[in-house]
């Protein structure tokens, strides 16, 4: 299995000094992240590179198609990017019809992703006001066809979704479930590995509880991940590259959508064929966290 692991984001001002060197220009962090640079004299302070990245920019505007095809010209073959699809399409203010004609823009705009071949998912986070129900889940299937060939992974807020009937459809749509790891908190979902495409999509937020609901983006993902609780998840991965191949049938788990979920380990499985990829994407950014938390997954899966 192809296991990607990088960080939400890669262009912060405040991981100069932990991970970028002071001096590095700001064009130049994607390549320095990448494990490609110029700068012979700055080569002594190398830290961890990565093989994929998710791009977030893209929720609040689309940057145009040369900045695209810029990122791909600094980034080495292999590279993939996973970019966030714009809030226009996760967060309009009704889920009645599905902007099409944004859609066609983004399209336009990853283009020359796609056509260097480093175009991974298609990141659609849906806000927690996005609750399973018929409306939402014919927005979704609208989703499933606009994203079509674009490997649309979606990521819910509501707990609503955690439900076989709603998963198993996600299952027939060809869309990925991204699981998710944040605070344990009512209504949020839990933190459940559970694959509806041959890919693993899983995102790291962090658990501060107390400041999800109030907190800035700041305050909400400044968290620094413990050793056992990166082990919690790597053995769930590992689990699945040593059982690429069992059935729905194997691996199925009763569960209780009221029952304690602070057992990690605890796995709900759906395999529509063997699981092929996984991306994992840290977005616990503050003071350069997700870069120490994405190399200490690095150690553990890949060494």
């Amino acid at each position: 299995m192809d296991i990607r692991i990088g960080t939400s984001g890669y262009s912060y001002d405040d991981w100069r000094g932990i991970y970028y060197p002071p001096e590095l220009p700001r064009g130049g962090m994607l390549g320095w992240y990448a494990g490609v640079t110029t700068q012979s004299d700055l080569l002594a302070e190398r830290g961890p590179s990565f093989d994929t990245v998710e791009i977030n920019v893209t929720y609040h505007r689309l940057p145009s198609a040369k900045s695209f095809a810029r990122m791909t010209a600094v980034t080495p073959a292999g590279f993939l990017f996973s970019v966030k699809a714009p809030s226009g399409i996760t967060h309009p203010g009704d889920y009645k019809k599905l902007d099409s004609d944004l859609v066609e823009r983004y399209c336009a705009s990853v283009f020359p992703l796609a056509e260097a071949g480093k175009l991974g998912p298609t990141l659609l986070q849906f806000p927690y006001r996005f609750k399973a129900g018929e409306e939402t889940l014919d927005y979704l299937r609208a989703v499933a066809a606009e994203f079509d060939g674009l490997n649309p992974a979606v990521e819910f807020r509501h707990r609503s979704w955690i439900n076989p009937e709603y998963l198993t459809i996600m299952v027939d749509l060809g869309l990925t479930f991204v699981s998710v790891d944040m605070p344990e908190l009512r209504g949020l979902p839990p933190p459940i590995l559970f694959t509806t495409t041959d890919t693993i999509y899983v995102r790291f937020h962090g658990r501060r509880r107390g400041t999800w609901w109030r907190g800035s983006n700041l305050e909400r993902y400044d968290y620094e991940y413990a050793e056992e609780e990166l082990e919690a998840w790597s053995d769930r991965i590992r689990s699945l590259t040593d059982n690429p191949n069992q059935s729905d049938e194997e691996t199925r788990f009763e569960f209780d959508l009221d029952g304690d979920y602070t057992d990690l380990l605890k796995m709900i499985r759906r395999l529509a064929g063997p699981v092929k990829r996984a991306f994992l994407f840290f977005n616990n950014h503050p003071k350069g966290k997700a870069i120490h938390a994405a190399r200490s997954l690095q150690q553990s899966l890949l060494a």
